[in-house]
């Protein structure tokens, strides 16, 4: 009975995978099919379907490359660089004392080195994009947020002692604390970015915000500090291990479900 579990959870697992994939291919069109818009023509059919329509009607997915710009701005909790969007993380790196059996069945001691997380923080903030023609509110709320790297620094640390950081008490008796890692990624202000959303004025006012009716997830709504061309080439690498995986899972499970089966009329014809 375990190995036709696992075989289902192996299609399942399939069947996930080639569904995301999916999902993100018709992104990747998106990102591939439409041309990108200044702010000036943004706002100049915002104006124009005010007057034709009328107010809370307009409604564009749209891309924009431009600055972005706040009067009060994060500043990164390491690099201490103004930012729109901030994530940085604490990881400690340690070695544990680990007893194991060896195949003899003596008890054996070793170090194993492991890795947690002690302090993870994400701050975002909307602000305003412009480029040359104009600028436009960005409102981050529902965004996916592709950042840069701008720190990954590795501290050593006192292996003999509690070592407390933000107020935790790290020091456990069989491991030893090797160090601690500093990771910090964050949209910095006043350098190009890409945005990927829907230009609408349901609040009254034109912003560029996450798709109120979202056909499918190929709608999203991207904010990145990497170019379009760099994020869909990183989304097209990560689509295609999607699908590989989605093969493997599904080969493997298909081989088990025969084996099983052919082992259940072997024991049928005796």
């Amino acid at each position: 009975m375990e190995i036709i579990i696992l075989a289902l959870g192996l299609i399942a697992l399939a069947v996930f995978l080639f569904i995301r994939h999916q999902k993100q291919y018709r992104l990747i069109k998106d990102m591939r099919s439409l041309g990108l818009s200044t702010v000036q023509e943004v706002l100049q059919t915002w104006e124009e379907m005010q007057l034709s329509i009328g107010p809370r009607s307009y409604r564009h997915f749209i891309e924009l490359r431009g600055n972005p710009n706040t009067d009060s701005p994060i500043i990164g909790e390491f690099s201490k660089r103004p930012c729109v969007y901030c994530h940085s993380e604490i990881r400690r790196e340690y070695e544990e004392l680990v007893t194991n059996r060896d195949s003899q069945g003596r008890m054996r001691q070793h170090w194993e080195r492991r890795e947690e997380v002690i302090s993870d923080n994400t701050n975002r903030l909307n602000f305003s994009l412009s480029d040359n023609t104009g600028a436009v509110d960005i409102s981050v709320q529902g965004a996916h947020f592709f950042p840069i790297k701008v720190l990954d620094r590795f501290e050593q640390g006192d292996s003999q002692h509690k070592i407390p950081v933000s107020g935790i008490s790290i020091g456990n008796r069989g491991t030893r604390t090797l160090g601690f890692r500093y990771l910090e990624e964050i949209i910095p202000i006043n350098q190009p970015i890409y945005v990927l959303g829907e230009a609408n004025d349901r609040d009254g006012t034109l912003q560029v915000s996450l798709p109120e009716n979202q056909d499918s997830e190929a709608k999203r709504f991207i904010i990145s500090a990497k170019s379009e061309e760099a994020l869909t080439q990183e989304l097209e690498s990560s689509n295609k291990s999607m699908l590989i995986g989605a093969i493997i899972a599904f080969v493997i499970a298909l081989t088990i479900i025969v084996f099983f089966i052919s082992q259940a009329n072997t024991q049928v014809d005796f």
